[in-house]
């Protein structure tokens, strides 16, 4: 996906490709960090390369949680 979107965002699709019930807490800290624009995370490059996206970030986030679960790294997901 070549379409820039907040963090939050992503972090949102993971939490529903891995069909989390966990209670997300947006903004409850303030944040105190480096601001960074999309500039600093453009990926146009790589495509300018030839790279293609073979899947979504949502099926990736399927993909690596069934993964977790076959390996047995979690019992929490």
């Amino acid at each position: 996906n070549q379409t820039p979107q907040p963090l939050k965002q992503f972090i949102l699709q993971a939490k529903e490709g891995l069909k989390s019930e966990s209670e997300l807490a947006f903004g409850e800290v303030p944040f105190k960090g480096a601001k960074l624009t999309y500039k600093e995370f453009d990926t146009n490059k790589l495509y300018d390369l030839g790279f293609k996206t073979e899947i979504s970030f949502q099926k990736g986030i399927q993909m690596t949680a069934e993964w977790i679960k076959k390996e047995g790294f979690s019992d929490g997901l």
